[in-house]
């Protein structure tokens, strides 16, 4: 029995190491990523020319800029372009990083099982459409959770956190031109998706099921880690049956193209969404957070959500 824990032991000291190294490497990405971001932002911007190429002139600028990016020209693509380069060094970068260095391995490589058929991606696609009314009863269940009295100020802290990731979310999603809807598909609809699903998906899940021995565990752990990663709790709980799905989709195929597909339609039907509203061609803000289903609809949705992910369960066997 002694043994036996101590090689337990052994196996979380080993896994918190890795956690760490990883950790390491994403910090180092985020700020490899934001320095290329601000490059990017002052190119787009014209600062340079704009502060007389004063650095203190610069340096205060920027700080407006990233304070209200639309009370720029062209602030929301500058934003964007500062958000393109964050997200690719941070997760891109990070989990390229981790398994380059660390594994000796490629990104390829994490995606082992290449025979995956098309039925796969459809249902999984399917399952995520088909959800919508349960996870938006979900979100207005999170919203209103209310903390105990003597946690008022973390409740105070997660407020404010949200309502700064709102405000980033609204400048993001302020396309200007179709570009900026271009431009916007891409960072938060598929760049956001990839980076995310090669980090947590690809190489966290795998670091933490490799050590716990248990694919359970890592999903749950990197489900509830990629939720609170955003500073959105008042979708906190949503997020992590998103990412758990997600997480299941990769342990059952091996193949991480399927989340990062379901993670792209995911994140893209929210651009897709905005950019609509502002033409006025739909009528419903996606920003809102007002949507409201009938309860028969959260019922139907739940059976087909259970339906098509028992096919998608029972189909890897």
């Amino acid at each position: 029995m002694g043994e036996n824990n101590n090689f337990l032991g052994f196996r979380m000291l080993e896994m918190i190491s890795k956690l760490f190294v990883l950790a390491g490497f994403l910090i180092l990405g985020a700020f490899i990523g934001q320095f290329f971001g601000m490059f990017a932002s002052v190119f787009i911007l014209e600062l340079n020319i704009k502060s007389g190429s004063d650095p203190a002139k610069l340096q205060a600028v920027l700080m407006n800029f990233i304070q209200d990016p639309n009370s720029f020209n062209h602030g929301s693509r500058a934003f964007m372009a500062m958000q393109w380069f964050t997200s690719l060094g941070t997760f891109v970068g990070s989990a390229w990083a981790y398994n380059k260095y660390r594994l000796k391995q490629t990104l390829s490589d994490l995606s082992p099982n290449t025979q995956v058929s098309w039925h796969i991606y459809v249902w999984s696609v399917v399952a995520l459409i088909v959800g919508m009314p349960l996870m938006e009863f979900i979100i207005n269940l999170n919203k209103n959770i209310a903390l105990p009295a003597g946690y008022h100020t973390l409740e105070v802290w997660m407020k404010t956190q949200e309502l700064a990731m709102d405000k980033v979310t609204q400048t993001l999603l302020n396309f200007e031109t179709p570009v900026d809807f271009v431009l916007g598909l891409m960072t938060i609809g598929f760049l956001a998706a990839l980076g995310e699903e090669l980090f947590f998906r690809g190489v966290l899940q795998n670091i933490i099921e490799k050590y716990s021995l248990n694919s359970h565990v890592a999903v749950w752990s990197t489900a509830i880690i990629f939720s609170f990663i955003h500073f959105q709790f008042l979708g906190f709980f949503p997020r992590v049956l998103l990412g758990a799905f997600f997480g299941y989709l990769y342990v059952w195929y091996r193949n991480l193209w399927i989340p990062i597909i379901c993670h792209f339609f995911n994140n893209a039907l929210g651009v897709v969404s905005s950019y609509l509203y502002q033409q006025k061609i739909i009528d419903t803000d996606p920003l809102s957070g007002t949507i409201n289903s009938e309860y028969y609809m959260v019922v139907l949705s739940l059976v087909l959500v259970v339906f098509y992910v028992r096919r998608l369960y029972n189909y890897k066997l």
